[in-house]
């Protein structure tokens, strides 16, 4: 007969080491606050070391912790990017759907049949005269003319919902790209993140640190 295993008891984490977790993380927070506004900026790896060191009053980071905090915060500024379009996307979108819905209840309008309804006077002059010496004209027949107004539907609201139509297809990339790719099909936040290395050992030899 099989006993039942015994669920491994769960221990909590002693206090002195949440303190120390807690220390860790606001350190790195820090750190990442630094990186990200010299980093954008155009220092150096060893400009932004040497900034962290002073600003935290710690020892002097590696190159490879400020590339590693490079690297978290360029996959983060893209994380945030990516969603900024996508809710943009969206509103875009939504105000294209808002034109073609007018422009489909405009159209059914234009298809109904109407009819036109003119009023004439006819008059002559009475005898006397009104205010300010004016003669007055006297009605003596109203006429009422109706003219049936065939309804054929106005080709601009199809016009305008073709074009609202192509612009939504345009936003939602299903046309093929109009401008040329970057070297190697990369896009342009992948570009950068490869490159970042590159251009940060750039940097150094110019400022030869």
């Amino acid at each position: 007969m099989n006993m039942p295993r015994k669920q491994p008891a769960i221990t909590s984490i002693p206090q002195h080491h949440k303190a120390h977790l807690n220390k860790q993380y606001k350190m790195r927070q820090g750190r990442l606050e630094i990186v990200s506004r010299m980093y954008k900026r155009g220092y150096s790896y060893a400009q932004i070391a040497r900034a962290v060191k002073d600003e935290l009053g710690i020892r002097l980071p590696s190159k490879a912790t400020i590339h590693s905090d490079v690297m978290h915060l360029l996959a983060e500024w893209k994380e945030v990017r990516a969603a900024n379009i996508d809710r943009a996307l969206y509103m875009e979108i939504e105000k294209c759907n808002d034109i073609i819905r007018e422009c489909w209840e405009q159209w059914e309008k234009s298809k109904r049949d109407t009819v036109l309804k003119h009023r004439n006077r006819e008059g002559a002059p009475s005898a006397g005269r009104g205010r300010d010496s004016e003669e007055k004209i006297q009605t003596i027949k109203v006429g009422e003319k109706e003219i049936e107004v065939i309804g054929l539907g106005e080709v601009k609201y199809l016009t305008e919902i073709g074009r609202q139509m192509q612009e939504q297809r345009k936003l939602l990339g299903l046309y093929a790209p109009e401008k040329a790719e970057l070297s190697g099909g990369l896009s342009f936040m992948e570009a950068l993140i490869e490159n970042s290395s590159k251009s940060n050992d750039d940097r150094e030899t110019k400022t030869g640190v």
